[in-house]
């Protein structure tokens, strides 16, 4: 069944993929990066992190 019709639905599904795929990396490479930067500052500035590291403001962002 080689038709125009199934070639671009093929074609559509492979892109959507990629893209699904694409989305995946970057939002695993966001939360690495929210956690270093968020492990530098609770170790650099201890005493102001624990101020700013509430239960409240982490379900509010």
């Amino acid at each position: 069944m080689r038709t125009v019709t199934n070639l671009y639905l093929a074609n559509l599904a492979a892109i959507d993929l990629l893209y699904l795929l694409s989305v995946s990396l970057a939002i695993s490479v966001l939360t690495l990066t929210a956690t270093s930067v968020d492990r530098y500052y609770a170790i650099i500035h201890p005493v102001r992190s624990r101020t700013t590291r509430t239960s409240r403001r982490a379900q509010t962002t």
